[in-house]
């Protein structure tokens, strides 16, 4: 089974997650298409900001990954990916 496979099988129960516990503000359609790269790529930012929501953040990694990366590079590096994405909050304080 695909990560993509599993996450719409688990869909309704992942979406009454989401709903749930502490939010903030989301983009809610995070993929590479509606991003920018300025200072170098240091700095990235959303357009399109028609799905504006409040949400988990995970919520945006998750769809970010699901949307942009080939299965095989997501179902092999999941953990990796997840835990650059928890360090990097971690410098920031959150």
């Amino acid at each position: 089974m695909t990560c993509a496979t599993h996450v719409m099988e688990k869909f309704p129960e992942l979406y009454a997650h989401f709903a749930v516990g502490d939010q903030t503000l989301i983009h809610g359609d995070a993929y590479v298409a509606n991003m920018y790269f300025d200072d170098g790529g240091n700095k990235i930012g959303y357009l399109d900001f028609q799905m504006v929501t409040r949400g988990h953040g995970v919520r945006e990694v998750t769809y970010l990954l699901g949307s942009c990366l080939a299965p095989e590079v997501t179902e092999g590096n999941i953990k990796r990916l997840l835990g650059v994405y928890c360090q990097h909050l971690a410098e920031q304080g959150v």
